[in-house]
């Protein structure tokens, strides 16, 4: 058989063999047609193995990426899915699994596979439920947004490429955390969350007495304490999670603690959890935002709330390309300033900027703390949130702790090999970052194909 001859049974056996979608050469073999993004890389060895991905024991046997956490081969190699081009903003309901845009893009709410994108939601042990989507492909065109919401982690397992050129917001927001994340703290009451990341409730001596501020919330890093009365302890949330082992929880940011007495001010909540599990190649030139949000002022001789951690970001793929304009944010809401004549703690911003805390014209009322972001010094960010102030611990009201940031891991076949091309100066927290415990809260890592 000649060499072409040949090659192209091995490329017809794989496909029928195994499903597998890629093109090769500028001609397309199956899965999307997007038109954009198709193109998983270089064929490994055109003289033996036609798969991208590389193969098993025979030259037709590709090999298929083994998701971690809580998603499963299963969940891309479902029948039917099909290859959505996002061209316009949508929103995502990770309880119900329901789209809503423009009528080519709807998926109505329930489990299975519906208008070629599957759903169905996964319990964890100890975290949030997951609502897996299953496709074949995607590519989101920019400047468009995907907003994800809902109580439950979002995570997308595809069969082919992914291209990501808009927004993929799952930032906590008025309504309440991002998906998958936690709840901050009412007045005078802690966080929500994983008991070690959740921000504390300010204290207080009494009624009309100071008071502290809330604690920032932990995660990749910690949550600054609030500004704190006289024998209080610091509030501040720890660092917890991982996410490097192959059964990890999938979990968004805690909560803020709430500002001390009945009028305190409101915790910030978490930001959200994201997954992209691709059989392919996955290109990111847009934004990923899992950023926490500010927490709240309060009244007049009260403490501010405690601003709410970063959630999370993984991305495992055959390939992955983080391009010049690509943005991964999980950063942390700023604390709230202490007592009146005070503003709220910022929302976390998509970016390397941290998000200011709230300000007071007030003499007896405390600053809030920064929210915890990188800054463009790799290895030197401010990754945990910056402690809130007191004037006086006797007397005065304190601001609430700023949040640390999230976490976030990127995992490609052969990553030491080329697998991972980033071009990107807006991954906060950055690779380089050591948490308070001297630990990366932001992870570069090997995916498993098998």
């Amino acid at each position: 058989m000649k060499p072409m001859r040949w090659m192209r049974a091995a490329l017809l056996l794989c496909c029928a063999a195994t499903a597998c979608h890629f093109s090769v050469l500028g001609i397309d073999t199956g899965g999307s047609d997007m038109g954009v993004g198709d193109d998983l890389g270089p064929v490994p060895d055109l003289t033996g193995c036609a798969c991208p991905t590389g193969c098993g024991s025979s030259p037709t046997q590709c090999l298929a990426l083994q998701p971690s956490g809580p998603v499963t081969a299963g969940d891309y190699n479902m029948s039917g899915l099909g290859s959505p081009n996002v061209n316009a903003n949508i929103i995502i309901n990770t309880d119900n699994g329901s789209i809503t845009g423009p009528p080519m893009l709807m998926r109505p709410a329930g489990t299975g596979v519906l208008n070629g994108i599957g759903f169905h939601v996964v319990p964890q042990a100890s975290g949030p439920s997951v609502g897996i989507f299953s496709v074949a492909g995607l590519m989101l065109a920019g400047p468009n947004k995907i907003t994800i919401t809902g109580t439950n982690a979002f995570a997308l397992a595809s069969a082919g490429a992914v291209t990501l050129a808009g927004t993929v917001d799952a930032s906590c927001g008025p309504g309440g955390p991002g998906p998958g994340g936690f709840a901050g703290g009412m007045p005078a009451s802690d966080g929500s969350g994983p008991m070690m990341g959740a921000g504390k409730r300010g204290l207080d001596n009494g009624p009309g007495s100071e008071s502290s501020g809330g604690g920032g919330a932990g995660y990749g890093d910690a949550g600054g304490s609030g500004g704190v009365i006289t024998g209080a302890a610091p509030n501040g949330g720890v660092p917890f999670g991982d996410l490097t082992g192959a059964n990890f929880t999938l979990v968004g940011g805690p909560g803020g603690g709430g500002g001390a007495q009945p009028m305190g001010g409101k915790g910030g909540g978490g930001g959200g959890a994201v997954q992209f599990s691709i059989n392919g190649a996955l290109t990111v030139s847009g934004v990923i935002d899992v950023g926490g949000c500010g927490g709240l002022h309060g009244g007049k001789g009260t403490g501010g709330g405690g601003g709410g951690a970063g959630g999370a970001i993984v991305l495992e793929a055959a390939h992955i390309t983080l391009t010049s304009t690509a943005v991964l944010a999980a950063n942390g809401g700023g604390g709230a300033a202490g007592d009146d004549k005070s503003t709220s703690g910022n929302d976390a911003n998509a970016g390397v900027a941290p998000a200011s805390g709230g300000g007071t014209t007030s003499a007896t009322g405390g600053m809030g703390g920064n929210g915890g972001a990188s800054n463009g010094m790799p290895g030197q960010h401010w990754t945990n949130g910056r402690s809130g102030t007191i004037p006086d611990p006797g007397q005065d009201f304190g601001g609430g702790g700023g949040g640390g940031v999230g976490r976030i891991a990127v995992r490609a076949q052969n990553p030491t090999m080329g697998g991972i091309s980033d071009s990107s100066t807006a991954v906060t927290p950055d690779a380089a970052d050591l948490n308070s415990v001297a630990m990366h809260p932001t992870v570069y890592g090997a995916a498993t194909f098998q």
